[in-house]
């Protein structure tokens, strides 16, 4: 009994320790919490405040106007059209499904045009996957149910579930059920979606209406990010001349290229900025770009934009004011399609290119091609197309001669006759096909003796004494290679030094016997561009001083009032590239035979030059080649590349011309390169139909 009390006694006195020391852990549980949340509130409330709290401050650039082009006479070729546009600048952590609610919410306000792949294949702007991501986004809780069925129905991992395998849970027939202002909404959220973090995109920048930019302006606050501005777009007053010169700016879709990308970003760019890809536009990127405008930015710790103000407007790019002058590129261009009007055989284009001979400016530079049976500007072909040019070459193997020592002023007479090798075609003259014929260099010019020019090449390769129906004894790749240097120093076969990219330099042919040496002589190996040609004619017109031609004179900024052309900023000076070191005397007979050409008793030219109120002087080319043109099947075709240079006034030449048309039939006898040469001296000066022209050096 007493055993019994004790074990009582001694239970009920473990029960209140233990109670005891259970309530004793929670008082220290609960005080440590106390402690823990008085510190958050107290010492550190304020810190966690400031961080919700939080903004940080970003500087956005934006987009400018690009520099505008001009002509000689200030003469806008290329300009902007200013545009309203509704912009968005994208946070740094704004979610998929914050840009479907912007969009929708935008969708009531603005309309977006757009062609949905349901609705055109061909002509589609929004495509299936367009709208699969805007679905995605705009109805996510929908999404996260069929995501989870999905992947409890087939027991998949969802981490391997990824974002592509997502979209295909969303079907055809999800799509087709979407009304005109879900459409809507994804052409939005389409665009809103190419901005990069703190970058800004052209959600609507064409036929934006007054009440569009009022509707977004008011309902800023339910659109973040969402903001109004000032695009613009180029334009072309003259409309397509020299648009393929002038070169093209890529679309803020294409943005910067892919292969320059890193360099275009150390600049300063963004990533859908708009460039110059190609000419003009890119060889003076740097001038046209501007100096984009700056917006301070605040956003708040999710990311989002809360604020933004203009710190800097930023400042149009500098313009361009070229060489060209626009009314005689018009005039130019007129006769080029006059020419084409009368061609003959597979003749598809031609190209006339005029130079100041005294500084290297760009006059005109017109080409003109057939394209699937349409007339398109080529004056991209001036200098990155080639062809054989025949005899007007000769003045340069004239020269060459003299350069290289086998003539002289005083002892330059060769015997013209039929030269025959072994191994090589017969070479002879056309004003001497059978007899011998003494000519001094202006006589062989004159008369465009092609023995003389081969027998220039014979003596440049060491060999003097013709024989009749002998192997010719001369290094044909050594004679070729003093001969391919004489001429560049004219221009021909070398770079001309233009200011554009992608210039070609002509296509010196394959050397595999000595008889090329003699047919290059005569322009009947190595291939030229129209501009090589052009600078050729210059460099022979001015007594051998080869300038660089340029298509830009001057860069100039924009008058803070006007919007205008404003002062010069820079004056780009002529460049010269070298000079021919032969005596006045040596091109003042070449001058002469040019003259004779021109004004003399032989050939067609006289005839059609006769009655010009200017003197001219010129050298005509006939070069029998093969059709290298667009239609495939005619390719290999011999045909006649038929080519003029010439320059005026003879006294003190202001400008020289290079005419190409090539691709005539084999044979063709008639005078279109005269004629068209004629006519583009008429238009330069402007005389007879081209009514009148006061030239000025610049």
């Amino acid at each position: 009994m007493v055993a019994k009390q004790n074990k009582q006694k001694d239970s009920k006195s473990h029960v209140p320790f233990r109670l005891n020391l259970l309530f004793f852990i929670i008082f220290v549980l609960f005080a440590i919490l106390i402690i823990q949340l008085g510190f958050l509130q107290i010492i550190r409330g304020e810190d966690f405040k400031a961080e919700v709290q939080r903004t940080e401050s970003t500087i956005i650039q934006g987009n400018v106007p690009r520099g505008e082009i001009y002509d000689a006479h200030l003469k806008k070729i290329v300009g902007n059209e200013a545009t309203n546009a509704i912009i968005y600048t994208r946070g740094k952590n704004t979610e998929a499904k914050t840009m479907a609610t912007t969009a929708s919410r935008l969708s009531k306000i603005i309309s977006l045009p757009h062609v949905t792949e349901l609705e055109n294949e061909e002509k589609k702007d929004l495509t299936i996957r367009d709208l699969k991501d805007y679905y995605f986004a705009a109805h996510q809780e929908e999404m996260e149910e069929r995501i989870e069925n999905y992947v409890h129905k087939n027991k998949i991992n969802s981490n391997n579930f990824d974002y592509e395998d997502q979209l295909e849970l969303i079907k055809e027939s999800d799509l087709e059920r979407m009304h005109d202002e879900e459409l809507n909404a994804a052409a939005i959220y389409k665009k809103m979606n190419s901005a990069y973090a703190l970058s800004a995109v052209n959600i609507k920048n064409k036929d934006v209406t007054s009440e569009e930019m009022a509707a977004v302006a008011e309902n800023a606050e339910y659109l973040p990010g969402v903001n109004t501005s000032t695009d613009w777009e180029r334009v072309y007053p003259l409309d397509d001349m020299l648009r393929s010169v002038l070169g093209t700016v890529s679309t803020e879709k294409q943005g910067l290229p892919e292969s320059q990308l890193n360099a275009y970003l150390a600049k300063g760019y963004s990533r859908n900025d708009r460039v110059g890809t190609s000419l003009i536009e890119l060889q003076y990127e740097d001038v046209l770009r501007g100096t984009k405008s700056r917006l301070q930015t605040e956003v708040n710790a999710s990311g989002d934009i809360i604020k933004q103000v203009e710190r800097y407007a930023g400042e149009k790019g500098d313009n361009l004011v070229l060489t060209i002058d626009t009314e005689i590129q018009k005039r130019f261009d007129e006769v080029a399609l006059n020419t084409l009007a009368q061609r003959q055989g597979l003749n598809d284009s031609v190209y006339i290119t005029a130079i100041n001979p005294k500084n290297g400016d760009i006059i005109a530079m017109s080409g003109k091609k057939i394209v699937k049976g349409e007339i398109e500007d080529d004056a991209l072909g001036v200098f990155q197309n080639s062809f054989t040019m025949g005899s007007s070459v000769k003045p340069a193997t004239v020269l060459s001669g003299y350069l290289d020592g086998v003539i002289s002023v005083d002892n330059n007479v060769i015997v013209d006759m039929p030269l025959q090798f072994q191994g090589s075609e017969n070479i002879s003259s056309v004003y001497n096909r059978h007899g011998v014929k003494y000519l001094s260099d202006i006589q062989a010019l004159a008369e465009s003796s092609n023995v003389y020019m081969a027998m220039l090449a014979m003596r440049m390769g060491g060999y003097y004494d013709y024989k009749p129906n002998e192997f010719l004894p001369i290094d044909a790749e050594e004679t070729i290679a003093k001969m391919r240097k004489y001429n560049r120093q004219f221009g021909l076969g070398s770079p001309t030094g233009i200011d554009l990219p992608n210039e070609s330099i002509g296509q010196p042919g394959e050397v595999t016997n000595a008889g090329q040496a003699l047919f290059n002589a005569f322009g009947q190996f190595d291939t030229y561009t129209p501009l090589q040609h052009a600078q050729y004619a210059a460099t022979i017109a001015n007594g051998g001083i080869r300038y660089a031609p340029r298509l830009v004179r001057e860069i100039r900024g924009t008058n803070p009032d006007t919007g205008e052309l404003g002062a010069l900023k820079t004056k780009i000076e002529p460049k010269i590239l070298n000079e021919i070191n032969v005596s006045k005397e040596a091109f003042n007979r070449v001058h002469q035979s040019m003259w004779q050409v021109a004004n003399g008793s032989l050939g067609l030219t006289p005839a059609v030059f006769r009655g010009a109120p200017y003197t001219f002087a010129g050298k005509t080319g006939t070069a029998e080649a093969y059709y290298w043109g667009e239609n495939e099947s005619m390719r290999g075709t011999p045909v006649y590349n038929m080519t003029f240079i010439g320059f005026a006034p003879y006294d003190d030449p202001e400008i020289a011309v290079s005419v190409v048309v090539p691709y005539l039939p084999s044979g063709y006898l008639g005078t279109i390169h005269v004629e068209t040469i004629r006519n583009a001296m008429d238009a330069y000066f402007g005389v007879g139909r081209f009514g009148s022209h006061t030239s000025s050096d610049e």
